[in-house]
């Protein structure tokens, strides 16, 4: 997948060195890498909970929302080189048959039914070290992601006016 190769190459070409920071850096440029799903940090006691929302018609089908916090999971992992174990996963749709491959892959709780998707980390995984760091890739990378959020937000134009004003309501 397009969107997870990417978030791969940034987290694994920065100098990030910790799990917890490459998720800040996910949140942050989430709508960078797309803009149909928001993703938030909410830090809990002893957890931190990556929480999705997904405004658009669709994308809050069952599958989706599998997809997606698999995704996340996986590549959690990834860079981590760490077989991380949630404390939970919230799904917003409600369970219908068997969740046996969802049990086998998240191997923690699953909560259907809830208000919002979200995947819910131990503190401590947050201290996970990222592998194969490069310091100037991050560097370009970050900076790239600042100028696309910016041209989102700012524009002299009536169509850049137009798409601020939009995409600062969302």
């Amino acid at each position: 997948d397009i969107l997870q190769d990417e978030f791969i190459d940034w987290v694994q070409g920065s100098h990030l060195l910790q799990l917890g920071v490459a998720l800040q850096r996910l949140t942050r440029f989430s709508w960078v890498l797309n803009d149909a799903v928001q993703c938030a940090l909410e830090p809990g006691p002893q957890s931190v909970a990556v929480v999705e929302s997904a405004p658009r018609q669709g994308l809050e089908l069952r599958q989706a929302i599998d997809y997606r916090l698999s995704a996340l999971l996986n590549v959690c992992r990834q860079i981590t080189g760490a077989e991380i174990v949630p404390i939970e996963v919230a799904f917003t749709y409600e369970q219908r048959g068997n969740t046996l491959e969802h049990q086998r892959f998240f191997r923690c709780p699953l909560r259907f039914g809830q208000p919002m998707s979200k995947l819910v980390f131990h503190e401590q995984d947050m201290s996970l070290p990222t592998r194969h760091s490069d310091e100037a890739l991050a560097g370009y990378l970050t900076q790239l992601a600042e100028q696309v959020l910016r041209s989102l937000t700012t524009g002299s134009t009536t169509k850049e006016r137009v798409r601020s004003a939009i995409w600062n309501m969302l």
